[in-house]
């Protein structure tokens, strides 16, 4: 899935 996906990149780029 494209959105965990963009959740699991997002949280490494930005510590989200």
């Amino acid at each position: 899935d494209i959105g965990y996906a963009n959740l699991a990149h997002l949280s490494g780029q930005y510590g989200l």
